[in-house]
């Protein structure tokens, strides 16, 4: 799930920064930043789920 959220990043910054240009539709632009931008902040939740799933797994299997 990370690599998925780090390439749909990628790609939201991409095409955003190409409709930021002048002569394009600067909105779209704006909209797929802000979109970026929320999904840099579910990266770290995803890492967080994932090493307390793992804790548990390392508690029950004691």
């Amino acid at each position: 799930m990370s690599i998925a959220n780090d390439i749909a990043v990628g790609m939201e910054f991409l095409v955003g920064s190409f409709l930021f240009l002048p002569n394009h539709n600067e909105l779209d632009g704006v909209y797929l930043f802000i979109i970026g931008s929320s999904q840099l902040l579910i990266r770290p939740m995803i890492n967080i789920v994932r090493r307390a799933h793992l804790f548990l797994l390392s508690k029950i299997n004691r």
